[in-house]
């Protein structure tokens, strides 16, 4: 019988480098983005966290019941970020009438869901990215208080 064309070695050779070119190309690699949501100084256990790239287009993770997410190839640069936590209504067919139903409020303010009013921004770039998220609670505006006298003119 004749002998193997290759020698194992040279099998064994070749499955290195090209594994090692691999590697050293890229390939199998992806940008990524990963972080926590707090509200509160406690983890955000639900949700969703989007990153709005340059182009307007949008891209969502899931938040974990640990306040953590994340987003593999997520738009690279500048990109605006919002956070979305809306409760899950269930209908268990008790209330016929969809009209009296409600949205439950969101755990966190409104105007964390968008993006243009979030004031949350980070820069992506190759590789690997960590952006915690800590959302603050909205300072109410103090108007006058009820009974105060108002100054004629």
């Amino acid at each position: 019988m004749a002998a193997a064309a290759f020698p194992r070695s040279g099998i064994l050779s070749a499955t290195i480098c090209i594994s090692a070119l691999l590697v050293l190309s890229g390939c199998g690699s992806h940008p990524y983005v990963a972080g926590k949501v707090t509200y509160k100084d406690k983890n955000l256990t639900y949700g969703t966290v989007s990153f709005v790239g340059s182009d307007g287009k949008k891209q969502a993770a899931s938040i974990l019941g640990d306040g953590s997410y994340k987003l593999v190839e997520p738009p690279l640069g500048t990109v605006k970020v919002c956070v979305e936590a809306k409760p899950i209504k269930l209908n268990l067919g008790k209330d016929k009438d969809k009209k009296a139903q409600k949205d439950p409020p969101s755990p966190i303010p409104v105007h964390y869901a968008d993006p243009a009013k979030s004031g949350l921004t980070t820069e992506i770039k190759e590789g690997a990215n960590t952006y915690d998220i800590e959302l603050k609670e909205v300072a109410k505006e103090s108007g006058p208080k009820e009974g105060a006298s108002k100054k004629g003119k």
